[in-house]
């Protein structure tokens, strides 16, 4: 999965569950550029992408395809 791809998917979730970039940056300990530019496309540290995980309270295997085929 590219980062486009996982940007528009954890951006499609987060709204789905009506939540500001804000909160998300805040439930994960990252900042809200981060969010935006991980959105946009940007491949987030394996940390943020775990802390996304959890706050969007998501099962890990819903991305099998991402932690196969990580671009660097």
């Amino acid at each position: 999965m590219s980062g486009a791809v996982l940007g528009k998917v954890i951006r499609r979730i987060r709204l789905e569950r009506g939540m500001p970039q804000t909160e998300l940056a805040l439930r994960c300990g990252i900042t809200q550029p981060y969010i935006c530019q991980i959105e946009k496309g940007r491949i987030p540290s394996d940390r943020a992408l775990l802390n996304i995980i959890d706050a969007l309270d998501l099962d890990p295997a819903d991305l099998p395809s991402f932690s196969r085929g990580r671009e660097k």
